[in-house]
């Protein structure tokens, strides 16, 4: 088995978008609350200034 490569943070989720259904608010949310639970601090000021 090969080592791994990369640093892993949590778990991955996955899914499918191609479908007609595809709820892009709620996407968007779910994204941007992931991130804010692992962005450092600067990174979290950063987004909170475009936003």
């Amino acid at each position: 088995m090969l080592p791994r490569r990369g640093v892993r943070v949590g778990s991955l989720a996955g899914g499918r978008c191609d479908g007609g259904d595809t709820d892009w608010v709620e996407l968007a949310e779910l994204v941007q609350t992931s991130y804010r639970q692992i962005a450092l601090k600067r990174q979290l000021a950063a987004l909170d200034a475009i936003m």
